[in-house]
């Protein structure tokens, strides 16, 4: 991984012809909760949830792996990227927990400014659960007049033998360790 310094002082990540800018780096401390059927709900009042997709759904009663306290970072896609562009670049650094994401959106539950993208780009995470991977989408909607504004999750399998099943758009973030 070649990773150099702008005249700004912004991180540059490029590998494979992908261009990652970071945005920020934030300390997520030691979470608890391990069950996240127990959390991701529908018109939750701890966070306004609009949308839960039917395979994140399924994948919230599997077994989720906590992780202590760790430093995380927030990447700009330059370039659209998929699970498998990022499982390349980033190895098991790309990988976290269900617990990472619930955590995020309780700092921004109403859809205030903080790490997450809140104007409709796409925060991508890559989870794997029992031996199975996913890339999995957050994104804030602002509700037009009349419709419900919160957060939309969805989570994408990846299949080895068909690696492109979802292609994220360049200006998402992708969120992975700091080593």
């Amino acid at each position: 991984m070649h990773l150099t310094v702008c005249t700004k002082g912004i991180f540059w990540v490029r590998r494979w012809n992908m261009n990652f800018k970071t945005r920020q780096v934030i300390f997520v401390p030691e979470i608890k909760s391990s069950n996240p059927q127990e959390y991701f709900i529908l018109g939750s009042v701890e966070v306004d949830i609009k949308y839960l997709g039917e395979n994140f759904m399924k994948l919230t009663h599997r077994s989720c792996v906590n992780k202590g306290s760790e430093y995380y970072v927030g990447l700009t896609l330059a370039l659209p990227a998929t699970c498998n562009d990022f499982i390349s670049a980033f190895k098991q650094r790309c990988f976290v927990s269900l617990s990472l994401i619930w955590y995020l959106l309780c700092q921004q539950p109403h859809g205030e400014t903080g790490f997450l993208f809140i104007d409709g780009r796409a925060n991508v995470f890559v989870v794997s659960v029992d031996d199975s991977i996913f890339s999995i989408g957050a994104s804030w909607s602002q509700g037009m007049p009349g419709c419900k504004s919160g957060w939309s999750i969805g989570a994408h399998p990846f299949i080895s033998l068909r690696p492109r099943t979802r292609e994220w758009f360049s200006g998402s973030q992708i969120i992975v360790h700091v080593i």
